[in-house]
């Protein structure tokens, strides 16, 4: 397994190189979209809004197989979604991201490091058993 931690300095980074998303508000996709969608809103002065309006942007930290974006798509429009990372082999389109990524897994550091493996296995069960 080829894992990626991603550090504090990458995620500062990251927000340094962030444009200003053209919405009225962000929605965070719980859990990992709350850490990038506080600092685009300390960064930029928009608030975070507890349900999407029809100018809001979703914010998420990742963009693995697109699923969960698919679904907040589906169910609330066609917002675009700000992303801290993208894998390298999803579509672009539709999703603002910072970078791409081609490890098996990435650990930020909001996360449990020492659970990082069981997460990893866990996610690619549930990911064969769809």
């Amino acid at each position: 397994m080829n894992l990626r931690y991603y550090t504090w300095e990458d995620f500062d980074d990251a927000v340094n190189r962030s444009q200003r998303p053209i919405c009225d508000g962000l929605v965070p996709i719980p859990r990992g979209g709350l850490a990038y969608a506080l600092a685009l809103s300390h960064k930029f002065g928009i608030p975070i809004l507890e349900r999407p309006t029809k100018k809001s942007v979703f914010v998420d930290d990742i963009a693995d197989s697109g699923r969960t974006h698919l679904e907040y798509k589906l169910r609330y429009g066609n917002a675009p979604i700000h992303v801290l990372l993208r894998r390298e082999t999803l579509s672009p389109i539709g999703i603002n991201s910072i970078d791409t990524f081609t490890e098996d897994w990435i650990v930020f550091p909001w996360e449990n490091k020492d659970k990082a493996l069981e997460d990893y296995e866990l996610y690619h069960f549930r990911q064969r058993n769809l």
